[in-house]
């Protein structure tokens, strides 16, 4: 499996395959999003925002005046230009969901503070798709499978899709290389729909107290779950008779021959998640409108169980077909995922205006992977897959950066019952592989649309170019490893809309 994941074709986010390991191990250890509307513009390590403020710093939540359940419902809509083989093309596509369940209660203290609380809040959710429809003049994905050690090269050599190159049977050929030199390659049409999804959301409890005049602290505890789907159909298609030189199948005499119409190859990966969350964190107020305060959410292990299967099939110019080969395999493996800090500094009721800012310090470099978490595996089996760990974990150190995330906000109190707010946040790249730093605006207002009930709608625009690899391929003219890429420009509108309740 480690071999297939390592060399197979797909798209991907970061610039790298959603198959592999690395790429895996990097989306499954982001945790950008937010599903409590009013947490979700403003940071909360010094300020009291929302239900999900503990996910900043759970010390916050002992500035809460009443107790309050909350509710959120989540909406991503985005627009996306994708460059494929100089043909465009642009898909507009979204989806909304619940994002947050949660109550904080607030117990009754003659002095100081003291906040329990718990409930459900999404922490990341991805969706990309892509369609691709051109005419590839320079390289096949079938060239991706004459490597011996994928596992797509049984698949492959099943259905013709590749032939051994020489008689003695000592290398592969993508069937549509067959016999040509490099630079004799005719091209094929290819046509794809990918899609590629994630959900993550934690389940916590926490506990915030006034530990003495001025100082709050606390600690949460949580359950993450969620899955990843990934989803690819493609078929390769000899639209333009290209090929009609009857070279499969012919007789002695070259006669009664035919060739590849088309390809067809589909896989699925779906991966299930779960993991522990701890955090902990301080408050201080300087004075009535001055707060600095610090979170730490620490190192956790995210465990995968993942579901993997393949297909490959071929019909010919004659009209017969192959039978469709088949992979499906299981495996289990674990992520360590590193622990971050954040720092924070508030400016409170400055007139009607309150300011608020934070720093995200995460080293994505120390992301770990361990690829031994079954029991059942042979010496070799366990050798092999230590030595891919060895790799893997080597080129995370390398490829991957130690970021600082800068987060501001401000919030404009119209009157007792209105308030506007604003954000902004920059989050540079995280891998050096494909640079990709984002810049996310943000606002939104609270209203109280009864007495004791609270409405929260906040919206987070953000434009970033991206790049998916289509497939790797060693090109039989310079014998170099090379990526076909899908180039991609993405403008993205989060919309979060919440209820609290306060009671």
């Amino acid at each position: 499996m480690v071999l297939l994941c390592v060399g197979s074709s797909a798209f991907a986010q970061f610039g790298e395959s959603p198959l592999s390991y690395q790429n895996t191990a990097l989306r499954f250890s982001l945790f950008q999003q937010n599903g409590d509307a009013s947490s979700s513009v403003l940071p909360s390590v010094t300020t009291l925002n929302g239900f999900a403020s503990y996910l900043d710093n759970p010390a916050v939540m002992a500035l809460a005046d009443k107790s309050f359940y909350s509710l959120g419902f989540f909406n991503d809509n985005r627009n996306q230009n994708s460059l494929y083989q100089l043909n465009q093309e642009t898909d507009t596509f979204g989806n909304t969901r619940f994002s947050n369940l949660g109550m904080v209660y607030k117990l009754p203290t003659q002095k100081g503070s003291l906040v329990f609380g718990g409930g459900y809040n999404v922490i990341s959710n991805y969706d990309s798709r892509i369609f691709v429809d051109a005419f590839n003049g320079s390289s096949t994905i079938t060239d991706a499978f004459t490597d011996p050690t994928s596992d797509f090269n049984s698949l492959a050599y099943e259905v013709y899709a590749i032939e051994y190159g020489d008689d003695s049977e000592s290398y592969y050929e993508s069937i549509f290389r067959l016999g040509l030199n490099p630079n004799q390659y005719r091209g094929i049409t290819q046509i794809g729909d990918v899609n590629n999804r994630q959900n993550l959301a934690e389940y916590s409890l926490f506990g915030a107290t006034e530990f003495q005049k001025n100082l709050y602290i606390g600690a949460s505890i949580g359950l993450i779950a969620g899955n990843s789907r990934f989803t690819r159909d493609l078929i390769e298609l000899d639209d333009q008779g290209n090929y009609n030189d009857g070279i499969l199948f012919a007789d002695n005499s070259g006669n009664g021959g035919t060739d590849i119409h088309s390809i067809s190859i589909g896989d699925e990966l779906s991966s299930d998640i779960i993991a522990l969350s701890v955090r902990g964190g301080f408050v201080y107020s300087i004075s009535k409108n001055i707060q600095i305060g610090a979170g730490v959410v620490f190192p956790s292990q995210l465990h995968v169980s993942e579901n993997y299967s393949a297909y490959m099939s071929t019909e010919f110019d004659d009209e017969s077909t192959t039978n469709t080969e088949r992979l499906d395999t299981e495996f289990d493996y674990s992520i360590t995922r590193p622990g971050q800090i954040n720092l924070g500094v508030s400016l409170s009721d400055i007139g009607p205006l309150s300011f608020t800012g934070s720093i995200e310090m995460i080293d994505y470099s120390d992301i770990k992977i361990d690829l031994t978490r079954s029991n059942n595996l042979d010496p070799v089996e366990e050798g092999n897959l230590r030595d891919n760990e060895t790799l893997i974990n080597s080129s995370i150190q390398n490829d991957y950066n130690s970021v600082m995330n800068l987060k501001g906000g401000i919030a404009f109190k119209v009157n007792d019952r209105f308030k506007l707010t604003g954000g902004y946040a920059y989050f540079p790249s995280v891998t050096k592989i494909f640079e990709q730093d984002r810049n996310v605006i943000s606002g939104g207002f609270g209203l109280f649309i009864m007495e004791n009930m609270m409405l929260d709608v906040t919206a987070q625009y953000s434009k970033w170019d991206d790049r998916s690899v289509l497939y790797t391929y060693t090109d039989p003219a310079t014998n170099l490893e090379t990526n076909s890429v899908v180039d991609k420009t993405i403008e993205s509108l989060n919309v979060v809309a919440g209820l609290k309740v306060f009671f």
